[in-house]
């Protein structure tokens, strides 16, 4: 925000991941679980980082609803693969 010539203030907005979100993935590793992916909407830098973070093997960004659909298409059209689970945060994950 401005005000005049001079920065009166600033607003910076961004999601935080779990704490515990490694420690999922850990447990999913222990249990069995060969592939863990993050399908997201969000950009590319963003769901990177996320990635990273938890030690996922996989990153698609950038996905719609359609797109994140298609994700897990493919994914179960690799045996080696299979099971394939998804879990999804928001309506338009359901």
């Amino acid at each position: 925000m401005r005000r005049g010539s001079r920065t009166a203030g600033a607003v910076v907005m961004a999601d935080s991941l779990r704490e515990d979100a490694h420690e999922l993935v850990e447990r999913l590793r222990s249990v069995g679980v060969r592939h863990i992916a993050v399908v997201t909407g969000d950009r590319a830098a963003v769901a990177e980082e996320v990635g990273r973070q938890i030690g996922a093997d996989r990153v698609y960004a950038e996905q719609s609803p359609e797109g994140k659909l298609d994700v897990v298409r493919a994914l179960r059209g690799q045996r080696e693969l299979t099971p394939v689970v998804m879990v999804g945060d928001g309506v338009n994950d359901a």
